[in-house]
């Protein structure tokens, strides 16, 4: 048996057990060792779908098309890697085109089935979402006056009356004497049986305020005896304080009310296999980048060896592509002593040219977003990128 054979029987035992990412592994170091058998590639499609990685599926698939373009379980598999992407056109087409060659298979034809009814959903929500509700124009309706009046009163308004002498006159502006300013006295009401237990109460004089003045001092040192008793001076105060300490208020130990997990170590890969089964287990880009980030930049390219494979490098991409919206200064950094080092991985440039138009886009777009212009680039990365 040879040694992607073996790699081979090994991954198949690990999807058995549902340990898609060892698969995924396994599969990956069959393909390093066989590039030209499709079944490797489309093993590998598998364990990627079971872990959700449409993109890797539907592009291990493409490379199984490649190889052998009449393969009716390589169309029927990227149908549904690309029904994960929500692209149903394209599935629909794939899944036709392996019912042509498989026409008895029931699997297939329930796959249409099921993207037909997602291509339906598609298109009522897009129309719904297009539909606008018209507003109803408001009708003018007529409203009916009614004069209230007899008609004499009506055809003739009343009269004008002379103002009487009832109003206002006019205020002089001479000063009042003192006894023309003098109040009209206030009519007092009706005394109460309250009012007249209060008239009854005695009434209580108020106590008569003395105002005594301090004798003023005849000599300078009596005046300052007198101010001295007033407002005797007082070691300390404000800010400082006799024992020499300038704190006010004394710290207060505050206990955090969110105790903060310190982020899981990342153990650094052994080998590119266990690199790209470390890699499908991830959970989230941030996750890949702290894997990836874990081996030196200028390691890398001896890690790999020969076994870096485009499929791997598009999702490395994309992983980076993501990561670069939320890093800081310091990742930017590392992400781009990573660039400068990557090319020098075997067969790079062979490896770049499979690429698709969209993820070479993405590698693109990943030095746009380190502020660098492709005139401004150097080496492998000009002659790729231009």
């Amino acid at each position: 048996m040879s040694n992607a054979q073996l790699h081979k029987e090994k991954g198949n035992e690990a999807f058995k057990n549902s340990k898609y990412a060892d698969a995924v592994g396994f599969y990956s170091a069959a393909i390093v060792a066989n590039r030209d058998e499709p079944t490797y590639p489309l093993n590998r499609a598998a364990a990627y779908l079971k872990l959700g990685k449409y993109e890797d599926a539907e592009h291990d698939c493409t490379t199984v098309l490649t190889l052998k373009p009449k393969h009716p379980k390589a169309l029927f598999r990227r149908g549904q890697a690309r029904v994960g992407l929500e692209r149903f056109g394209s599935a629909k087409q794939d899944f036709r085109a392996a019912l042509d060659l498989a026409p008895e298979d029931k699997d297939i034809a329930k796959a249409i089935e099921e993207v037909d009814e997602k291509l339906k959903a598609k298109a009522k929500k897009a129309a719904a979402s297009r539909t606008i509700n018209p507003v109803a124009a408001p009708r003018r309706r007529r409203v009916p006056i009614e004069i209230v009046g007899s008609p004499a009163s009506a055809s003739h308004p009343p009269k004008e009356t002379p103002l009487s002498d009832t109003g206002l006159r006019a205020v002089s502006s001479r000063a009042l004497s003192p006894s023309s300013a003098q109040p009209s006295p206030v009519p007092q009401p009706p005394p109460s049986a309250s009012n007249l237990e209060k008239q009854a109460a005695p009434s209580v004089s108020p106590v008569a305020r003395v105002d005594v003045s301090p004798s003023q001092p005849s000599t300078f040192k009596e005046a300052k005896q007198t101010r001295d008793n007033v407002r005797p001076s007082r070691v300390g105060g404000g800010i400082f304080r006799p024992s020499g300490e300038s704190k006010l208020f004394r710290t207060r130990e505050v206990t955090p009310s969110v105790t903060l997990q310190e982020a899981p170590q990342v153990k650094t890969p052994g080998t590119f296999s266990e690199l790209v089964k470390r890699w499908a287990a991830a959970k989230s880009p941030e996750e890949q980048w702290a894997l990836l980030s874990k081996i030196q930049p200028s390691h890398f390219p001896s890690f790999c060896k020969s076994a870096m494979e485009p499929t791997f490098l598009a999702s490395i991409f994309r992983t980076i592509h993501v990561v670069l919206d939320k890093g800081d200064l310091n990742t930017q950094i590392a992400i781009r002593a990573f660039l400068e080092y990557l090319p020098l991985v075997a067969r790079f440039n062979t490896i770049f040219l499979f690429l698709s138009k969209a993820e070479k886009e993405t590698a693109r777009g990943i030095w746009a977003r380190l502020g660098v212009e492709l005139e401004g680039l150097e080496g492998a990365w000009a002659s790729l990128l231009k």
